[in-house]
């Protein structure tokens, strides 16, 4: 259910709709799983999107400046 509320969510033409979609829990539940199934099913579909996560074992990954440099390349990978 939740994967199919996500493709909803993301095939939503609605004004106003929000564009980000924050996944949160605790670790082991998931999350990771469910945002690489959606960028694949994404891509497939001729989409564009960027999945950025914070991991809190790995200390290069816990650096927020990243997002940003981070969504600029998947998107750039994506188009060309």
């Amino acid at each position: 259910d939740l994967l199919k509320d996500i493709q909803s969510w993301i095939s939503s033409t609605e004004e106003g709709a929000p564009r980000i979609l924050w996944l949160s829990g605790t670790a082991g539940k998931g999350k990771s799983a469910v945002a690489h199934t959606i960028a694949n099913w994404y891509i497939e579909n001729g989409g564009l999107g960027s999945f950025f996560y914070f991991d809190r074992t790995r200390q290069v990954d816990r650096r927020q400046d990243k997002i940003f440099t981070t969504i600029a390349r998947d998107l750039n990978v994506s188009v060309g």
